[in-house]
């Protein structure tokens, strides 16, 4: 497992493997649906903010594509020059943002036109997240292990700095008062806006891929590539372990 979320209405998980596969459940653990169609690794889904569709990025020629719950393509966006690490959909549903090893991150719209790229980063841009107000972008990168909170119009106002590796994922929380970042260091770490940690996760055996907030913002989901995936409690207690 490689990249987990939840769905809008907290009753489904969505999943992305290094078989290029992306896997829909109920909370549970039994599968809906299976989406394939990828011919390499997925590095990260989202869900659309109404549930209706999901997107996935790909090492795939450095693409990411919009489907629907059937499993359908809706489209497929081209324009980073390497792999896409992340995707995340803007609040309002009407944009995506894509994360790529290219150091770049770009904001598109659902045709697949460019809005803006985000650029300047030393080293790949590994993970990307949309503020629930709209106004923020943040990425997590390989550069000095932290994550970076960006205006829409490309200022660099905070750096969150205190992982021992690069960023893998990153989150807002529900009310857009935390973030919370994971890493090959084997942590996720939630902060808030003034990058204090607030609580750091531990419990995983190898590093945490992806990290995803409750939609009631009271719990955190962690992937990792110790093959499971952990429910948390915001104090750092372990709800539920999903294997397989």
């Amino acid at each position: 497992v490689w990249s987990v979320a939840f769905s809008p209405n907290g009753q489904f998980i969505l999943t992305g493997s290094f078989d290029g596969t992306a896997i829909l459940w109920d909370l549970e653990g039994q599968k809906i649906k299976t989406f394939e169609g990828h011919s390499d690794r997925i590095t990260s889904v989202a869900f659309s903010p109404n549930g209706q569709f999901i997107l996935t990025g790909s090492w795939e020629n450095s693409t990411a594509i919009l489907w629907d719950l059937e499993g359908q393509k809706i489209k497929t966006f081209e324009g980073h020059s390497k792999l896409v690490w992340s995707v995340a959909f803007s609040p309002n549903g009407q944009f995506i943002l894509t994360g790529s090893k290219d150091r770049t991150a770009i904001l598109w719209d659902l045709g697949g036109q460019i809005i803006k790229s985000f650029e300047g980063h030393s080293h790949q841009v590994t993970s990307v997240a949309c503020s629930p107000n709209g106004q923020f972008i943040l990425i997590g990168s390989w550069e000095n292990s932290t994550a970076i909170l960006w205006d829409l119009e490309g200022r660099e106002p905070k750096s969150f700095e205190g992982h021992s590796d690069w960023i893998r994922s990153v989150a807002f929380s529900p009310n857009g008062q935390f973030i919370l970042t994971g890493s090959p260091d084997r942590t996720a770490i939630l902060w808030d806006l003034e990058g204090q940690i607030i609580k750091i996760f531990e419990g995983h055996s190898n590093g945490v891929t992806s990290v995803a907030f409750s939609p009631n913002g009271q719990f955190i989901l962690t992937g990792s590539r110790d093959d499971t995936a952990i429910l948390w409690d915001l104090e750092g207690q372990i709800i539920k372990t999903f294997e397989g």
